[in-house]
């Protein structure tokens, strides 16, 4: 895997906890992740995200993303 330019941040603050999320654009090279918080991971398109399916704290990741298809579009080509 390696890892590329930071995409955003996402601040949340649960009952019991805060959450610091940052998010940078990835490059899969070969094998799998390994999952050390989440029990799964879901390919989707960037403009198909479900944001009711999404925890609270990944939420303004997804709205990142969504305005940054054409950037994200660009870097793949």
């Amino acid at each position: 895997m390696e890892v590329g330019d930071y995409l955003g941040k996402s601040l949340f603050s649960y009952p019991n906890k805060n959450i610091r999320l940052l998010a940078y654009y990835v490059e899969l090279l070969s094998g799998d992740f390994s999952l050390s918080v989440n029990d799964k991971i879901t390919w989707v398109k960037i403009e198909d995200l479900p944001s009711d399916d999404l925890a609270e704290a990944d939420i303004p990741i997804s709205s990142i993303l969504q305005k940054e298809t054409e950037i994200i579009d660009e870097r793949i080509q």
